[in-house]
């Protein structure tokens, strides 16, 4: 009944109109965000340079800013946006189609439309999970551009499903901290094991489990992750609040409170390594903070576990039975790629009023563990299975289940409930009798024990389309260029389909028709390519053996060009060495330019770029492409934009088909940081086929940024590039120490190159120095890559260190006959690498210095009759067939012979 009356009070309070307050807020003023449900600032191109310190400025048409907000608690009805100048705001429930909800054109400063603008937006956010608000300059060249002030949100709160809950049962005496979850304590604890993927609607492969113990003082948390693949579970990180989020981890995000402002960040990786946080948001966050809290971590078999103790003073909280803590366990698991939490977060990790509940029990009250097992979810009907695990109960239970459909989670009923009675593990029950339309749907399951509720929990789960398609077909190059014939692939799903009839025409017009054959379930067949430009269709008729069956045709379309005059052949060869028609080249690689007569002139021979957020836009691409051709540029052709957050394969065959004759072309990068996105191995791997089945003659390249998951990406690709970062926050040695990593997953057959950290304001605190930037390239060098890039966040140009990069790729391409030699020798000692290459074009020896002071390493050659390519206050002294040199702090060198 309070539950009632509050609700009710809530409902009449945001009748009131201009008395109430907003339930979703932001401030553009750099001090006061409200981000609990604001899950990401994306696409921001700050003004720094402009004196406005408080709102997002914007001064030119190219210059905007995306806000993402999370709906999932409310139902909005009304923005009130403090804005000024001259300004367009668009919004969008799905971040792709977005349409003007205020605009004014200002006059001279445009300042004459200042003020609050309210925007009735019932209609069009009825039902939706999230709303994207766009802001733009609406006049260009004025030198004033748009400003934002804030964002007030206003609506009712809406019916949420009970949240994800178990108990930490209490505890006598301390669990000691062996890493071992062992013991008749953990043996009664309440486990959880049921964890969402992130992002995508399917059961995780490697099982994680968790449960909790409390004292008066301690709050114990206890994980096992299930690993198959134990060999490749890699943890580099080994400083306390170092990038322990990039290796095999698990996090716990926990909130003092139910509905507190702020909450608390814990990590640890499977060797041991901490890191914390206070958060006030994903964006607002106190790395400083660094309370007491204790773990220990143990391998074994076919797992690594993690026993956790989290003072309850660290918190800020005393501990009493029944109280409610906020919480949310995730995991980071490398060898499968999978990020997987407890509660499935509709956006970001960081939004506590997502997380579940983590309940502190009584004594002696006894909480069985139930956990529904996910490989029997995905019927149609669904079906419970309880899952056999450690601790659970095998006594008759209870379950009341609500399925809700994903695009509509939280507003209005779910669309199918029951309450079953299950036996115990290994039982199955029938949930429903109607069959469930295909789709995303999340499950939220109460279990319930001689009618007392005591445990929650949800799980994400993807109703799959079980009716098969007797014949499909799809054009392998949806663009022609130089080849003669139109290729089709097709799939013959019953088998029972021998041949078929292909018909071609243009502008109703038939053109040609023929019989093709069908051989087995699934192949590929050829027509003849129209001999003039423009748009053509065909229609494939399956004719089925016997029967009167009729099969509906395949319609496809598709589209004869001009080519460019004939693109260079780029491939691998021995070590992973890039020849360009047929001779060693080593790529020194700028990532989006501004100026191709600058890199150029500079010294790159290879550019990252190429517009890829919209289907092939195919005049921006050319004029690109041929710019850089002008210049004397390779291109790596960005494909990266259509695998974030989607799987658009259709404007992949359609960009590679288009541009893979132009003589700019020398590959295509694929993936960047594909972990970061969730993008699964599969759909790389999918990427990867479809791009060498239209283009063989150019390599696709992908990089990652989480060593963790380098044993699942880095076989996907031709050439896979690590980026470590480690300017200002981690150690320099990060650079080698990833390529060591990325290399031991790589085979023969593929080459190992690297992404640099150039600079990068405002996205770093700082960028690289001019030391710091040679550190990086020998340290690449010495580890044999094959390919050096730089990514520069914002233009390097405008840096004071621009002007190291001639230097340094001029230094490079001395070297560059000695890099691409088979024979490497790389040795370690005192804090220094070095590395011998030997071959037909003669020795090199690279030397570098770890650390920030001096040292000195000896290698077994005598450099006296060496040339000096590098050598920056380097003291050498050779004796016979030794050479002692003494690098300064940080210091790289190379010689030639």
């Amino acid at each position: 009944m309070r539950q009632i009356i509050m609700s009710v009070f809530i409902m009449c309070a945001l009748s009131v109109g201009a008395a109430i307050q907003p339930v979703i807020k932001l401030t553009c003023d750099n001090s006061d965000w409200e981000r609990s449900h604001i899950v990401v600032d994306h696409e921001s191109f700050l003004d720094k340079s402009a004196p406005w310190e408080g709102p997002f400025r914007s001064t030119d048409c190219n210059r905007h800013v995306i806000y993402r907000f999370s709906l999932a608690d409310y139902q909005i009805e009304k923005i009130d946006i403090k804005i000024g100048n001259s300004y367009r705001v668009s919004m969008s429930t799905d971040g792709k189609k977005y349409g003007v909800i205020l605009e004014c054109k200002g006059t001279v400063g445009g300042l004459s439309n200042n003020g609050v603008k309210s925007v009735d937006v019932r209609k069009q956010l009825k039902g939706a999970r999230e709303v994207y608000l766009k802001f733009e300059d609406n006049n260009p060249g004025d030198g004033f551009g748009g400003c934002l002030f804030s964002i007030a949100m206003y609506g009712k709160q809406i019916p949420h499903r009970n949240p994800p809950l178990f108990h930490a049962l209490p505890v006598t005496s301390s669990p000691s901290l062996d890493g071992m979850l062992d013991g008749k304590d953990w043996e009664n604890a309440q486990w959880i094991a049921n964890f969402n993927v992130y992002g995508k609607f399917k059961p995780v492969t490697q099982i994680t489990r968790a449960a909790a113990l409390y004292d008066s003082e301690n709050l114990y948390i206890g994980v096992e992750c299930l690993d198959d693949s134990m060999d490749k579970v890699v943890s580099m990180t080994e400083k306390h609040d170092g990038d322990v989020y990039r290796d095999n981890c698990v996090e716990i995000f926990i909130s003092p409170e139910v509905k507190a402002r702020y909450y608390f960040h814990f990590a640890v990786n499977s060797i041991g390594t901490k890191f914390d946080e206070k958060c006030e948001s994903a964006e607002k966050i106190d790395i400083n903070w660094n309370p007491e809290w204790s773990v220990k971590t143990c391998k074994s078999g076919d797992r690594w576990t993690a026993k956790i103790a989290i003072p309850f003073k660290s918190l800020g909280i005393v501990p009493v039975p029944g109280m409610v803590l906020p919480l949310n366990i995730t995991r980071i698991e490398g060898p499968h790629s999978e990020i997987s939490s407890w509660v499935s977060m509709q956006g970001s990790f960081h939004l506590p009023s997502q997380f579940g509940h983590l309940v502190l029990a009584d004594n002696g009250v006894s909480y069985a563990s139930y956990e529904c097992a996910p490989q029997s979810l995905n019927r149609n009907p669904p079906q419970l299975e309880l899952l056999a695990q450690r601790g659970i109960a095998p006594a008759e239970v209870y379950a009341d289940v609500a399925m809700y459909k994903a695009s509509a989670y939280g507003k209005g009923a779910p669309v199918a409930t029951a309450m079953v009675k299950v036996a115990g593990p290994g039982t199955a029950v029938k949930l429903f009798e109607k069959v469930l339309s295909p789709g995303d749907y999340i499950m939220n399951i109460t279990w319930m024990k001689s009618a007392v509720e005591h445990y929650a929990q949800e799980l994400q789960i993807n109703i799959p389309n079980e009716n098969r398609v007797a014949f499909a077909a799809e054009l392998i190059q949806p663009y022609y260029s130089n080849e003669k014939s139109i290729r089709v692939e097709y799939r013959n799903q019953t088998g029972s389909i021998r041949k078929a009839s292909a018909v071609v025409s243009s502008a109703g017009k038939e053109l040609s028709r023929q019989e093709v054959a069908v051989n087995g379930k699934n192949g590929e067949f050829t027509l003849p390519l129209p001999k003039n430009d423009g748009k053509y269709k065909v229609k494939i008729v399956p004719q089925p053996t016997g029967g009167k069956t009729v099969y509906p045709p395949v319609n496809l379309t598709f589209e004869k060009g001009p080519s460019g005059s004939g693109a260079e052949e780029f491939c691998l060869g021995p070590n992973g060495v890039f020849l360009k028609e047929g001779k060693p080249f080593l790529p020194l690689v700028m990532n989006l330019p501004v100026d191709m007569k600058e890199l150029a002139a500079a010294g790159f021979n290879t550019v990252v770029t190429g517009f890829d957020d919209a289907p092939c836009q195919v005049a921006e691409n050319l004029k690109l492409l041929d710019d850089a051709h002008n210049n004397g540029i390779y291109v790596w052709f960005h494909l990266c934009n259509l695998f974030r957050n989607k799987e658009d394969y259709e404007t992949l065959k359609e960009t590679v088909s288009r541009f893979k004759d132009h003589p700019a072309l020398a590959g295509w990068y694929l993936a960047d940081e594909p972990s970061g996105t969730a993008t699964s191995p599969e759909v790389m791997s999918k990427a990867v086929t479809t791009i060498k089945k239209i283009d063989s003659r150019h390599p696709v390249i992908g990089c990652d940024n989480n060593p963790s998951m380098f044993g699942a990406y880095a076989p996907l690709f031709e050439v896979f590039m690590p980026d470590p970062y480690p300017v200002p926050h981690n150690g320099i040695d990060t650079v080698g120490t990833w390529l060591k990593s990325s290399a031991a997953f790589l085979k023969p057959t593929q080459s190992l190159g690297v992404i640099l950290q150039a600079q990068g304001k405002p996205f770093y605190p700082r960028g690289p120095n001019r030391i710091e930037i040679r550190n990086m390239a020998f340290q690449s060098m010495i580890a044999g890559v094959k390919s050096m890039a730089w990514w520069a966040h914002g233009p390097a140009r405008d840096s004071k260190e621009w002007s190291e990069y001639p230097i340094l790729l001029k230094q490079i391409k001395t070297l560059e006959p000695y890099l691409l030699q088979n024979e490497r020798k790389e040795f370690t000692a005192n804090g220094c690498k070095t590395a011998t290459f030997r071959g037909a074009a003669g020795t090199a020896v690279l030397a570098v210095n770890l650390g920030n002071a001096p040292a000195t390493i000896e290698i077994p050659v005598n450099l006296n009759s060496f040339e000096s390519v590098v050598d920056e206050n380097v003291e050498v002294v050779a004796d016979g067939d030794k050479t002692q040199i003494k690098l300064p702090a940080l210091g790289s060198a190379a010689w030639i012979k």
